[in-house]
């Protein structure tokens, strides 16, 4: 199948702002976290991660997962390249799977191309913070799939959180796949 257009992967904005906070109110909270980590002891300081996911950050820390010595994430891959089938087995048909922090996808991509080669029904959701960098990832699997159902979600890992409880007619999965 060929690439879809990036228009036709669905990005759901479940922002807490898009709800009911406001946007200064959201401000004020990452000005007060900002404050009370520059606040603490000399080798303390330390700064909300949520400043560090936007686009540019998003692809930084992309660049460094693929250096020789941050060998974290290739002992993932080979882990994940192993054990695929395995994890696909564990997930029922018809599932929605959401991933917090989808990042890249490179870890995730062997998980979905076992639930496809095990032609599973699946709706995968990755959700990040950077609209731009979640739409950038999708595309690059967009056209991958006929079983596996791609989407973004648009928020926080608790705004992910607060979403997927709204779902109970499908077996949810939460896919968390760390650096």
């Amino acid at each position: 199948a060929s690439a879809e257009p990036a228009e036709a992967i669905p990005i759901i904005d479940i922002r807490s702002t898009a709800c009911s906070v406001t946007v200064a109110t959201l401000e004020d909270g990452i000005r007060v976290d900002v404050l009370a980590g520059l606040s603490k002891p000399y080798n303390e300081k330390e700064l909300p991660g949520l400043l560090l996911y936007n686009e540019e950050g998003l692809r930084l820390f992309e660049q460094i997962t693929y250096q020789p010595d941050y060998y974290l994430t290739g002992l993932e891959i080979d882990i994940l390249s192993r054990h695929a089938h395995q994890i696909a087995n564990s997930i029922p048909n018809g599932a929605i799977l959401l991933e917090l922090g989808a990042g890249a996808l490179r870890k995730t991509a062997l998980i979905l191309d076992a639930l496809e080669t095990q032609e599973k029904n699946v709706t995968y959701f990755a959700l990040d913070l950077d609209k731009p960098e979640l739409l950038r990832t999708l595309v690059e699997l967009n056209g991958r799939y006929t079983h596996v159902s791609l989407a973004g979600l648009w928020g926080t890992y608790n705004d992910g959180c607060t979403w997927l409880k709204q779902i109970n007619d499908r077996p949810r999965i939460i896919l968390w796949l760390g650096s």
